[in-house]
Order: C-alpha cells, then structure tokens, then sequence
C-alpha cells in the first residue's frame, strides 16, 4: 500500500496501486488534478488522464463516454462542484444509463472547507446525490478507509459517488481494516440507553461522545454505516432490527439535515426517532 495522508492523498495512492494492473482505470480532472493529489498519476499514466479544464459538466459527460466503452473513469474533484454544477449530467447521463463511472468529491461536509472558505465547503451533496438512480454511496470515516472505499469503487458495477474530505482527517480504523461490504461496523457496545448511527469524518467524535457518556453512567452503542444504497443492506437491518431493544436510537453525520442519508434512512421505512 502506498504512504498517504489526507483523503485526498489516499485517493491519489488508491488509483495508483490500483493502475499497473487495472489498464482500465482512467482519471478525468476538472481542473482538479492538484487538488486531488493525482498528478502523479497523469505524468505516469497520460493516456490515461483526461483533463478537461474548469468544466464539471464536460468532465462527467466524457467520463459517461468511456464507461459505455468499457472504461472505468474516476472524476474527482470539490464534491459541490460535481453535485451542483454537474448535477443533470451525474443524473441523465450517468445515473439514469447506470453507467460505471466512479465520483470522488473532496471538502465534504460541515469540516470540509476549514481552509477554503464556504465556497469550497459543501453539506448539501449526500442529499443531491441520493435523489439519482443507481447509485451507490461510500461515506469513508477516514484516509485508510477512503483508499480502501476508492479500490472497492473499481469492483463496484454502476456508479458509485465517494465522499472526500479536506485532508485533515483523523484516523479512525486500522490501516489494513477492510471497507466493510456489509454496510455497517458496530464499534462500542456500551450498553442500550441509545445506538448512534454515524458516517464520515465525525465518527471519532461520536466515539469520543460515547467515551463521555459512558462516564456520565449512560451506556450506548456507536456504529459505522459506511454504505449508504449498498446492493444489500441486510446487516444493517440486522442491527436496526436489535436496535428495538433500545430506548432510542439517533444518527449523527455531517451531512444537510433533510438529506435522507442521515445514516439508517435508506434502509428504513420510517424516520430515526
């Protein structure tokens, strides 16, 4: 596994370790290669990267393209700026056709635009995305997880949209740790006054939350939903289905709070209580 730091790197290390076997891989960049830390993969691999300037639409539309013939594309780049302003092409020509094109957006969430101002900050996407057919979402909790999300990306058929941080982000999960493909990873089992469904880049304050209440004498149960519309969302039914012994249960992301992505909505039929 190659030395990363930051999602955004981890992206970057995934492509690469992936590429010498994978002639597949392929990666268009609006504008966007330093920013995704993949220029070292267009200087090793230039027929294989695409840049298509400050023009998200385009980006998308080509990367339909080179699905439909057997490519499997990477557009990476501020996650608003695919979500918003390549909205109808992610939709129409992507989700609609089922094409394998796979979407990586930086500067996620509530802790994304830290550096860059609210111009380079969006929570809005999880809403926006999970309103499109077909398509799969990861919500990696941090740098390891997301390189491990980027690899199963590649295996994944149909598309699939990644969500990136700013590059700060705290380690979380052992460095060789899987990206779960069932969904969910329950990570503290302390008792059942409530569960916290989590995903992202805020688990390790869940975790640290669960610390404190733990402290305070209230025992909860933190788990990790990694997969939001995953083909089968049955472990994470199991453990919604556990929950009844609880007295609650909540979701905490960073994420719009009307997105139905608030962890467990996409596998429920009713709202968290």
């Amino acid at each position: 596994m190659t030395n990363f730091k930051g999602t955004r790197e981890a992206f970057a290390a995934a492509l690469m370790d992936m590429a010498e076997e994978r002639k597949d891989i392929m990666v268009l960049s609006p504008d966007s290669l330093k920013a995704m830390r993949a220029v070292a993969f267009g200087e090793k691999y230039p027929e294989r990267y695409v840049e298509c300037g400050i023009a998200e639409q385009c980006a998308v539309d080509v990367a339909a393209g080179l699905a439909s013939a057997g490519m499997t594309p990477f557009v990476g780049t501020y996650c608003g700026f695919l979500t918003m302003r390549a909205c109808e092409q992610m939709r129409t020509f992507v989700g609609y056709t089922n094409q394998n094109v796979k979407f990586v957006g930086v500067n996620a969430g509530i802790l994304g635009g830290e550096r860059e101002g609210v111009t380079h900050q969006f929570y809005e996407d999880l809403a926006i995305v999970s309103s499109f057919p077909n398509y799969t979402i990861f919500t990696p909790a941090d740098p390891a997880q997301c390189y491990h999300a980027v690899q199963m990306a590649a295996n994944t058929h149909g598309p699939v949209y990644i969500r990136g941080g700013s590059g700060r982000e705290v380690d979380v999960y052992d460095k060789e740790a899987p990206f779960a493909e069932s969904g969910i990873t329950v990570w503290k089992e302390y008792g059942k006054e409530a569960v916290l469904f989590s995903n992202g880049y805020v688990l390790d304050r869940v975790l640290a939350a669960a610390d404190l209440l733990k402290e305070q004498g209230i025992g909860v149960t933190v788990a990790d939903i990694n997969i939001l519309y995953g083909k089968d969302p049955s472990e994470i039914v199991k453990v919604m289905g556990k929950s009844q012994q609880y007295s609650r249960w909540r979701t905490i992301t960073s994420t719009a709070v009307w997105a139905p992505t608030s962890a467990v909505w996409p596998v429920s039929t009713s709202p968290p209580g």
